[in-house]
């Protein structure tokens, strides 16, 4: 799931803590993003975005906006969500009613109980319970924050995990993965997701995998034959697994320049392309890759997974 916060003023030099009032909330314009990968495959982001408030039950809820955004940056689907923030718990309002989403109280070895089936897990009908293994304070931008770590159980009796893990960070949310809202959740393997970053104003929270990236870059998790459209012209990427290669084509006479970055953010390749011409990447370890492609005064970053 996602819940972030926090925009700080330079001059502002102590240190913070959660519950104080000069910590906000996440203000309307913040905006969560998470990757993903469709079956078809059609590679792209999910993004979350506080969008506004009302009033729901007599309680101040806030209102988030959900989308799809497919390779092409297309908008495929929208979804609105609504959170009411209490006293360090956070709930979504479902059904007629609030369930769980996170509770900041937690102390290790609580189980925190959700009351709404597949609210944090999909295709089930009873409501997963999280198990504390750590609670913390996390120092983000002057502030801190509480942060948990958690992994799903079936029982109060049996608490070996059953599905997933993570941290979950307050006004932030889950750190690790994704499970909100109910229709693309971390264990979703039809639509698996990771956490990006968080953005706030201009204060950026990125997750350790990304911390070097930009919040909404695309992603190539399987790049066999995987074609993608860049830019606003018909400018193609394609990875050919088979030969270790990737052919950008339909340029023109416009020649794109190309810079591969591994895993640290160091350079591993670095060329002007040539249209329909194949760049060999066989040198290439198997990891993650950053391909960062520029084009006239304009750039666009594509994240591979290299086998």
């Amino acid at each position: 799931m996602k819940t972030k916060h926090l925009f700080l003023i330079l001059v502002m030099v102590c240190i913070e803590h959660y519950g104080s009032a000069n910590t906000p909330l996440p203000q309307i314009g913040a905006k969560w993003y998470y990757s993903t990968m469709f079956m078809t495959p059609d590679m792209g982001y999910y993004q979350l975005e506080y969008v506004n408030d009302t009033t729901i039950d007599n309680k101040n809820c806030k209102i988030f906006e959900g989308i799809d955004v497919n390779s092409r940056k297309q908008v495929t689907s929208r979804s609105f969500f609504y959170l009411l923030y209490d006293g360090g718990r956070i709930l979504q309002y479902v059904d007629s009613d609030f369930h769980l989403l996170y509770d900041f109280n937690a102390k290790v070895g609580d189980t925190i109980k959700t009351t709404y089936p597949s609210i944090h897990h999909p295709q089930t009908d009873i409501a997963m319970k999280l198990k504390v293994t750590e609670v913390k304070d996390t120092l983000i931008n002057n502030v801190l924050l509480k942060s948990y770590s958690f992994y799903s159980i079936d029982s109060d009796i049996n608490d070996e995990c059953i599905g997933f893990s993570g941290k979950a960070i307050e006004n932030i949310g889950n750190v690790t993965g994704y499970f909100f809202p109910l229709d693309c959740l971390v264990t979703d393997m039809i639509k698996p997701t990771d956490f990006r970053c968080y953005q706030n104003g201009n204060w950026v929270f990125k997750s350790e995998s990304y911390k070097n990236k930009e919040c909404d870059y695309t992603y190539a998790y399987s790049p066999n034959a995987t074609e993608m459209h860049l830019f606003e012209k018909d400018v193609k990427i394609m990875f050919r697994e088979h030969n270790n290669s990737i052919i950008i084509s339909e340029t023109g006479t416009a020649k794109p320049n190309l810079v591969i970055y591994d895993g640290v953010g160091k350079i591993c390749f670095k060329a002007s392309l040539q249209n329909d011409v194949p760049i060999s990447i066989s040198e290439l370890r198997p990891g993650i890759y950053l391909l960062v492609i520029q084009l006239d005064s304009k750039s666009v970053n594509v994240k591979f997974i290299k086998k």
